[in-house]
């Protein structure tokens, strides 16, 4: 019997729910699906301090090491000449300050992340915009919709459905008890 396997991200959010938010290790072992004795080895294995901060430079460094690599690969001067542009307006946009609506959208991203994390990351996009609306925070949820989109949060989807029993004997047909008689020898005669 094989074991499942579980990704670092799933690892750092249950680690995260049990040292930063103080749940018991039952409650967040339950949550998530994991056993208890799973989530005590990630813990020795990622100690309580800076589990986050290193899941965060590995995924930097590789995006860091992509970018290197497709700057290689495409370069700016060919990709200038191919789209038609010029090379100066490509160096004014990387320059160019974040725009309004950027900044907007940046403010509620850390209430965002508070509410879903808070809810053991099974509410959607709907739920979290009810809950910044409870907090005073004015959101539409299309646009909690877009942000958890572009942030990775997504609702847990069939978390609270428990097995049922469908299998049993099979039913057995009512027997005739009128002596109904089904068999015609024509059409529309009885």
């Amino acid at each position: 019997m094989s074991s499942k396997r579980y990704t670092d991200e799933l690892k750092v959010e249950a680690l995260q729910q049990v040292t930063d938010r103080v749940f018991k290790v039952a409650e967040v072992a339950e949550r998530f699906g994991v056993t208890t004795h799973s989530l005590y080895a990630w813990l020795r294995k990622f100690g309580k301090p800076g589990i986050a901060q290193r899941a965060e430079l590995d995924q930097s460094a590789e995006v860091r090491r992509l970018k290197a690599e497709l700057r290689r690969e495409f370069r700016l001067c060919a990709m200038c000449r191919v789209l038609k542009v010029n090379r100066a307006g490509d160096y004014a946009w990387r320059q160019s300050p974040m725009s309004n609506r950027g900044k907007e959208d940046q403010r509620p991203l850390g209430l965002i992340k508070h509410q879903w994390l808070a809810s053991g990351s099974v509410y959607g996009h709907r739920r979290v915009a009810k809950d910044l609306r409870d907090l005073s925070e004015r959101c539409s949820r299309h646009r909690m919709h877009r942000l958890m989109r572009a942030e990775g949060l997504r609702a847990q989807v069939g978390y609270g459905r428990k097995p049922r029993f469908h299998g049993g004997p099979e039913c057995a047909a009512a027997t005739n008890l009128p002596d109904h008689q089904f068999d015609v020898a024509a059409p529309d005669r009885a």
